[in-house]
């Protein structure tokens, strides 16, 4: 049996920590209120495998890096952890941020989310943001983070490489109201630098990250062999 779980943005299994604004302090502060103890209310099997999902952690803010940094060293050694996107938009973020999840689980996953790929405040270290999905995973098995499919004590677990197209978008535009378009409105057209091939106009993002997926299907094959049951997940919810 497939247990598919996608994992959308700002979502967390138990617990949500979500971005701050810079100009909103009531938001900031309430951020300190959650405990991180929430966590061991996912299951009380301690023989169970334990399978814990976050996206969404951006932890260029500083609550929200406090929040993973407060996650108890010792209650979770023996569970999994899925992380879904959206981690950090710098690169040293990342690193710090996936270096203390990985120490405080047993096994970790990762798939990118859009943030993840800006490359605005990374002074010009990357030339485009493909150049950076390479650093991140590369730092990734560095750190000893999954990135590719596995499977955990007869649990498959598949990471599912994606981006957002225009195609998916199956609304009527709405009238009568001055909306800015989504060039304006979206800052993925700003933060991430593509090569002149790849363009948000069209699928060509979207395939470039499912070839990732294509390029892992051995491993997928031997991952539905031997799990009894198996986790996908991506940072874009699939809508079709």
């Amino acid at each position: 049996m497939a247990i598919s779980i996608p994992v959308s943005p700002k979502s967390f299994y138990q617990l949500t920590p979500k971005p701050c604004s810079r100009n909103t302090s009531a938001r900031c502060s309430r951020q300190k209120n959650i405990p991180v103890t929430r966590l061991s209310k996912c299951l009380n099997e301690v023989d169970s495998l334990r399978v814990f999902v976050v996206s969404d952690l951006h932890t260029d803010y500083s609550d929200n890096m406090e929040w993973v940094r407060r996650i108890s060293p010792d209650r979770y050694q023996n569970d999994v952890l899925i992380v879904a996107g959206d981690i950090a938009e710098t690169y040293s973020n990342f690193m710090l941020t996936m270096s203390e999840l990985k120490s405080k689980f047993s096994i970790v996953f990762f798939v990118p989310g859009n943030h993840d790929l800006w490359c605005r405040r990374e002074a010009g270290k990357y030339m485009s943001s493909v150049e950076k999905l390479t650093a991140l995973l590369d730092a990734c098995r560095e750190i000893g983070v999954e990135t590719g499919p596995r499977t955990v004590d007869n649990l498959g677990i598949i990471p599912l490489y994606s981006w957002y197209h225009k195609s998916f978008d199956k609304e009527k535009d709405i009238t009568g109201f001055r909306i800015p378009s989504l060039e304006m409105a979206c800052k993925d057209f700003h933060a991430c630098e593509w090569p002149s091939h790849m363009l948000n106009d069209d699928m060509s993002l979207a395939r470039y990250f499912d070839k990732i997926n294509e390029q892992n299907q051995s491993m997928i094959d031997d991952v539905q062999m031997k799990s009894s049951q198996i986790i996908t997940f991506s940072h874009f919810v699939p809508r079709q």
